[in-house]
């Protein structure tokens, strides 16, 4: 006996008939027969139902009622939490952009005026690599230049007085003999041949380097503050008094006095060289500050140079004595750091910034050499001419000045060095005295004091230079009372600089001051203004694109584990989710969300997780071990929230809207390509005609090739118009302009996905090839973010090796790599001896292979129409 069977889902969605409403009888009813839920029962078996089956199917009704209800409340509270979250976070994100200018600039600071002038020095060329007989002719060439101020009479004699108004006296380069250090002719540095200074005083010597895309000019505050005038209210009186005391010596490098010491400032200029692109171009500055360092000691009869370095150039000047110990290694025992990275490189995107960083953090680095501990060199620590250990144990002493939370580019906890001394600006900083109608005049004092100053500021901050000369006062007289270079009296340096700050009544420790930094930053701007503020540094950057790829994989992970699967919530933007299993038996207790409202939890859900896994490669030390201050609970959710809104920007606005428009103007293209392309009888096949819609727009290789080509000579090209280096044909610049060709494919491969789609809607509910669009808009979303990050500076780095300046850099670089390798085995060369294989195969032809395994997977994956 049958037993009638409840509706389904099927027969009572608006496709089907009305049950109420009478419908044609069938040629099997005609014949006795009559249909169940699309089964087949003879009239004559069919029976009234029980009260037993009504209940049930009432229970069910009821069931269902409830299940959908509670699917409409879930999905309201989940629209309207990520709603939420989206409005705080672009709040947040907007009150941070229009509030960074008014927070980020240089208003506890007085300006340091000067006259400046800078006369070229002439520093030998760098000696060729190992594998080169003779140095490039057409390298690329950094400068020394020696600072003067046109009211210092002392330097007058060379630099002709016509050119007084050009800041860059680059008509002449000085040489030795002409010296420019101004020796005295009893002095020991004095040598034959050398012209008579007409006044012979020369100051105590300092050497700046400046930081990525850093000026040599930047050294001008610096040595109008080693000169001693810096105030533009000074008196020509007052002016002609203190060129008097130039003069005669009563100002000279040597005295204890603080207003009678005089120092001599000589800038590196790298002609603004973006250091932290590639770890070719760290080695390389290492290099010349190296040579740098060793001229600067030989004209001035130096027993030791002191570095000033800003930003990176503070991670250039702790590797000299590590990488070139033989050429500087005991001329360099003071470094003075302003607003460096020194515990972690929060702009380090490529690798191999992270290795130069690592390799002097590590073994003769920040704890163990430059730090304030024993100097190794790249074989451990300097030993006797007989090869054993003489006891000798060099002591560098770096000082570290962070810009403090007012920096936008160098976070104040990364300028903590382990093992030196950390110092925050605003702790050694008197307070401002600039007049009523200053430049920052607007800034009230009470509301600009204790947090610092903006990364170029810490230049040219009159207050912050007035200790930079203390501390290089201090560091000079440790060295004349130094006796030996014995371990107990190397440490004078350090030493002296602990009682100046003592002294100056600086005895709070660095994350002290900084967390009062904190308190004062929420004090004077409020909670979430001081949020905004944190959140939206531009050294946030590493930190959003680090939680955007870990949220971008999440997203794309549970694409592909969940769209086909018919066991959870689809993910889209349009219409209304239908379950992809059985439609008509849903399982029981299931609840149904909508495309919008499953795109709305996941998005609220995925920040968090992101968070657990980036706290987790920071703590396993995949992403660097950095400290929690940076990545503080409020300020990383506020990063990871804005991750989440630039992924579904992408995914689910920018890159749909392309895909309509491309595949529009594809259609278009094939619908008059199928009418040209008439086959034998005259007319296309019918399976041409049904792919003409479906087709998107994926881009094929023979437009995508072209657009490469293009891409690359357009690249290639601006280089040499910008460098002006000749550029060589061999091996090396082949492979090089290969690698520069496949990073910029894999760019336009990336792009040409995020529109590629092989069905006719975005429709994730009704086949895989809509599930299979939205998953490759997610990996482009992904990759578009990502690539340009990663291959920037190898695609510089293969630029410079188009010619043979860079293909020397290149062999220098090679050389670095094989020391790395060998400290890391404990012995050895690290294998390889030849440029091709020890640094080729080690970075770029590495970085060839992954990107040709990504192409070939994305082209595949365009051109597979059912997955």
């Amino acid at each position: 006996m049958a037993v009638r069977r409840r509706p389904t889902a099927a027969s009572l969605s608006p496709t089907s008939p009305n049950p109420s409403s009478p419908t044609p009888l069938t040629k099997n009813e005609l014949n006795g027969e009559s249909r169940v839920n699309g089964g087949t029962t003879r009239d004559d078996e069919n029976e009234p139902t029980s009260p037993k089956i009504a209940t049930s199917s009432a229970r069910d009704d009821d069931d269902d009622w409830r299940r959908r209800t509670s699917s409409s409340l879930l999905s309201a509270v989940a629209v309207s939490l990520a709603s939420l979250s989206a409005l705080i976070s672009l709040s947040l994100l907007i009150r941070g952009l229009i509030m960074n200018s008014d927070f980020h600039h240089g208003g506890e600071c007085d300006m340091t005026w000067s006259h400046l002038k800078f006369l070229p020095v002439e520093v030998p060329p760098m000696p060729p690599p190992s594998s080169m007989t003779a140095a490039p002719s057409s390298a690329r060439r950094y400068r020394v230049l020696k600072f003067v101020d046109l009211r210092d009479p002392r330097h007058r004699h060379l630099y002709d007085a016509r050119t007084e108004g050009n800041s860059d006296d680059g008509q002449r380069t000085l040489r030795m003999e002409d010296n420019w250090c101004l020796q005295p002719r009893n002095s020991t540095a004095f040598r034959r041949g050398m012209d008579e200074a007409p006044y012979p005083n020369p100051g105590f010597p300092v050497l700046y380097v400046p930081g990525h895309w850093g000026d040599y000019k930047q050294a001008r505050s610096a040595g109008a503050h080693g000169l001693g005038l810096t105030r533009s209210s000074v008196s020509r009186a007052d002016v002609t008094k203190h060129a008097q005391a130039l003069v005669d010596g009563t100002v000279n490098g040597g005295a204890t006095g603080e207003d009678e010491f005089l120092f001599d400032v000589y800038a590196v200029d790298f002609d603004g060289e973006g250091a932290a692109l590639h770890g070719s171009r760290l080695v390389r500055q290492s290099a010349f500050v190296a040579r740098a360092v060793r001229v600067v000691a030989d004209a001035c009869g130096a027993s030791s140079v002191t570095i000033v370095a800003h930003s990176v150039g503070g991670i250039v000047a702790r590797s000299v004595p590590l990488l070139h110990p033989d050429t500087a290694g005991q001329l360099v025992r003071n470094i003075i750091t302003i607003a460096s990275p020194h515990a972690y490189m929060p702009w380090g995107f490529d690798g191999t910034v992270r290795e130069f960083w690592e390799y002097v953090n590590s073994a003769g680095g920040i704890g163990e050499g430059l730090g304030g501990s024993e100097r190794a060199s790249a074989g451990g620590i300097k030993k006797g001419s007989n090869g054993e250990d003489d006891g000798r144990r060099e002591v560098v002493t770096v000082l570290s000045i962070s810009g403090g939370l007012r920096d936008e580019l160098i976070p104040p906890d990364a300028c903590e060095i382990d093992g030196g001394i950390s110092v925050l600006s605003s702790s050694v900083m008197p307070p401002r005295t600039a007049p009523a109608d200053s430049e920052y005049a607007s800034y009230a004092l009470a509301e600009t004091t204790g947090l610092g100053m903006d990364h170029k500021a810490s230049c040219w901050c009159h207050n912050l230079l007035i200790f930079v000369r203390k501390a290089i006062r201090t560091v000079a007289a440790a060295e004349d009372k130094r006796a030996d270079r014995h371990t107990q009296n190397s440490l004078s340096g350090r030493i002296a600089v602990e009682e100046l700050l003592w002294s100056m009544g600086v005895n709070e420790s660095y994350w002290d001051g900084l967390a009062r930094q904190e308190r004062l930053l929420q004090e004077m701007y409020g909670f979430w203004t001081a949020l905004a503020l944190r959140a939206a540094a531009p050294y946030r950057l590493g930190a959003l694109v680090a939680l955007y790829i870990i949220l971008a994989i999440l997203y794309s992970l549970i694409l592909v584990t969940t769209a086909g699967s018919g066991q959870i919530i689809c993910i889209s933007v349009s219409s209304n989710c239908r379950w992809k299993g059985n439609l008509d038996a849903p399982p029981r207790g299931s609840i149904m969300f909508s495309r919008f409202t499953s795109a709305c939890t996941l998005y609220l859900l995925l920040p968090p997780l992101a968070i657990l896994i980036h706290r987790a490669l920071h703590r396993c030390g995949i992403l660097g071990n950095t400290p929690s201050l940076c990545f503080d609970a409020t300020a990383e959710a506020v990063l990871a929230s804005w991750a989440a809104m630039l992924h579904a920007t992408l995914t689910h606005m920018l890159f749909p809207l392309l895909s309509r428009a491309t595949s529009w103007a594809t259609r278009r293209g094939c619908q008059r390509g199928l009418t040209m392309n008439v086959g034998r009888e005259g007319q296309s096949t019918k399976a041409e005609k049904a792919n003409t819609g479906k087709v998107g727009c994926v881009m094929t290789p023979s437009l995508s090739i072209p657009v490469t080509f293009v891409a690359s000579t357009a690249v290639t090209i601006t280089y040499y118009a910008l460098m002006k280096e000749a550029m060589v044909l061999n091996i090396t610049s082949a492979f090089a302009a290969c690698f520069i060709s496949l990073a910029i494919h894999s760019l336009v491969a990336s792009a040409s996905l995020s529109c590629s789609h092989n069905g006719t809607s975005g429709d994730l509910c009704h086949g895989t090839r809509s599930r299979d669009a939205m998953l490759k808009q997610s990996s482009s979303a992904l990759l578009l973010i990502v690539l340009p990050f990663f291959l920037a500076g190898k695609i510089v780095f293969a630029l410079s090796l188009l010619t043979t300046g860079g293909q020397a850099d290149g062999e220098l670089f090679g050389e670095f790599q094989r020391a790395r390798r060998a400290r890391r085995v404990g012995s050895g060369d690290g294998g390889a001896t030849d440029f091709v294989t020890s640094f080729w195969l080690s970075d770029l032809a590495i970085t060839s292979i992954t990107l040709l395994t990504m192409i070939a997977l994305l082209q595949k994956w365009k051109s597979v129409r059912n997955m």
